[in-house]
């Protein structure tokens, strides 16, 4: 005899960066299983797999999970363990080396509650994903995202000319558009090392002020009642 079925509810969730809807349901047992893991491993990869796992597996339509952001994948599965196991997540802090800001020693551990909604994606103002690197030569930018984060750490990750390839969708000057159509990688590559500092930092200025998942909370620390900030960046700061 087949066992009845249990509704799950589905949720919509505007995403902030490519003003796409999507739509998902709350992760069951066996997603839940795989956070879990990822959270008893501890390292940045497993949390990484994880994420992706789920996402992949909670949200409905065509969607490659591979070709989103990585800060929009962040955004989702913190959506998606909200309406999953609750809005509110404990997270404990305690001063750096047992040594509060006067100096005087407090190893109270503290436990903040965080509202997992509250959390946004922060943008900069001045952010661009197109750089003009002279009057007529340019590049526009694509977000990384957890499938090419895989091609650049098998790259090596302190690889910058690398990264930074991942991460060309063109090169463009006044006459022509040059992308991966008509570009190699050895010469996107070679076009990245012949530039000059100037233009490196106008290219890393881009990685700086990226979009990013970030929430700020003040507590004031149990045991010797000092107001502490701090700042959670990532997926990683919310596990």
């Amino acid at each position: 005899m087949a066992l009845p079925n249990i509704t799950v509810p589905h949720f919509k969730l505007e995403l902030p960066v490519s003003e796409k809807t999507i739509t998902f349901r709350p992760f069951l047992v066996k997603e839940e299983k795989i956070l879990l893991m990822a959270r008893e491993a501890g390292d940045e990869e497993s949390i990484t797999q994880a994420t992706e796992q789920i996402v992949d597996e909670c949200i409905e339509g065509d969607i490659d999970v591979r070709d989103i952001p990585t800060f929009e994948m962040e955004y989702i599965f913190l959506n998606i363990r909200a309406k999953s196991v609750g809005e509110e997540v404990e997270l404990r802090y305690r001063h750096s080396n047992g040594v509060n800001k006067k100096g005087e020693e407090c190893d109270a551990s503290t436990v903040v509650n965080v509202n997992l909604e509250d959390v946004k994606i922060k943008f900069d103002s001045d952010h661009s994903k197109k750089i003009m690197l002279t009057d007529d030569v340019g590049i526009q930018m694509k977000y990384p995202t957890f499938g090419n984060a895989e091609k650049i750490k098998k790259d090596s990750m302190v690889d910058i000319v690398s990264t930074i390839a991942h991460c060309i969708e063109y090169i463009f000057d006044k006459e022509q558009i040059y992308d991966e159509s008509t570009t190699t990688w050895e010469e996107k590559i070679q076009f990245i090392e012949n530039l000059n500092q100037e233009q490196l930092l106008k290219i890393n200025k881009f990685f700086d002020s990226m979009p990013r998942l970030e929430h700020e909370i003040v507590y004031k620390c149990s045991g010797c009642g000092q107001e502490d900030k701090i700042t959670l960046r990532g997926i990683t700061d919310f596990f």
